[in-house]
């Protein structure tokens, strides 16, 4: 008999909840029976008391019930080189979770501006086998856009917060609500463009996370131009549907990608490199923080995601690289990153691993 979860604590910074979560353990047997799954759903509804259980139990539990028997199934595949798990999306049909948390977009190729110039990394021909820019202290924590389609305001922001630290040695944990709030061009929860929000701080800047902490719904504007404010000088494409290039940009930094994590495969992911089932309809974004090889050879990159850190490997998921055109789940399709100047300032006595206020 096969556990379907291996137990493992978890640390997470969640900005809702801000706890620790316990992987949710379940066996074969708990599948047995309607009575047993019903257990079973229970057990799940006091380890996730934030989920909707509450509302329908009995479509809940349907949604549950289905979810688990196919997490069981799926684990069983031997040819699989990632696994599932019943996590906090459980209780919702994969339609229900696209709803509440993928982000509308509109098609890539109605994108009117192309950026500052041409791709900047064109001639590049070495770049080192492996990078996790978390290990060089680009990368802030793992967030949660909660019940709010602000996906592209987490791909920006991490963006950002990866060129800042990489040009000046400091990380600064931003604000993801003000973009939400004050980016006119995106529609705040109900979707948006990391483009958008990269023009939005060319002209404007942003604030810290601190200073304009996270709600999870759309609100008022509260801008203040004399607080402290980081600024980028633009945005640059990646030549699309080409993961050589992709690779060279990631290599340098972070890059923002637009993903079709509509699959319940992607919903339930928990570990190993994911090659499951996806298309090309774009409705979520997220950030390349690296890529690398897994000791049988199977190349990915490494995304951070906005769903919380007990979602995932710590928030985060391995895909499957060195896909031709589009890449896994059209990773290849739309990528950008923001264009910053090296600071002027003298470095040399900043705390490299410190998250800083601004």
């Amino acid at each position: 008999m096969k556990n379907v979860c291996f137990l493992q604590i978890v640390t997470i910074l969640l900005i809702a909840f801000g706890r620790t979560h316990e992987c949710f353990e379940f066996h074969e047997e708990d599948l047995q029976t309607d009575e047993k799954l019903w257990a079973l759903f229970e057990r799940w509804q006091r380890q996730y008391p934030e989920s909707l259980s509450s509302q329908d139990k009995d479509k809940r539990f349907e949604a549950f019930k289905s979810n688990a028997l196919y997490i069981h199934d799926y684990n069983n595949n031997k040819d699989s080189s990632h696994e599932l798990e019943l996590n906090q999306f459980s209780d919702l049909t994969t339609e229900e979770f696209n709803n509440i948390h993928n982000c509308g977009s509109m098609d890539v190729d109605e994108e009117p501006y192309q950026g500052n110039g041409t791709f900047m990394y064109a001639s590049v021909q070495n770049v080192p086998p492996s990078v996790d820019w978390r290990k060089r202290g680009a990368v802030t924590p793992v967030k949660s856009q909660l019940k709010c389609g602000s996906c592209w305001a987490f791909s920006a922001v991490a963006a950002i917060e990866g060129i800042k630290f990489i040009r000046s040695r400091m990380l600064f944990n931003l604000s993801e609500q003000e973009l939400i709030d004050c980016n006119r061009r995106s529609h705040g929860c109900s979707g948006g463009r990391y483009e958008y929000a990269f023009d939005y701080i060319k002209r404007y800047g942003i604030t810290s996370l601190a200073k304009y902490p996270y709600t999870g719904k759309a609100g008022k504007c509260k801008y203040r131009s004399k607080s402290p404010r980081v600024y980028i000088l633009g945005r640059q494409r990646v030549p699309r549907n080409n993961e050589r290039a992709l690779l060279r940009a990631v290599a340098t930094r972070p890059v923002s990608v637009e993903i079709d994590a509509r699959s319940i495969e992607f919903k339930h992911y928990k570990r190993g490199v994911f090659r499951g089932r996806c298309g090309r309809n774009l409705k979520h974004a997220v950030t390349i923080v690296g890529y690398g090889k897994t000791s049988n050879g199977i190349r990915y990159w490494l995304v951070k995601n906005s769903w919380g850190a007990a979602w995932g490997e710590g928030g985060y998921i391995r895909m499957l690289r060195g896909l031709s055109g589009p890449g896994k789940c059209g990773i290849a399709m739309n990528p950008w990153y923001p264009l910053k100047r090296r600071a002027r300032m003298n470095v040399s006595s900043l705390e490299y691993n410190h998250i800083a206020d601004l």
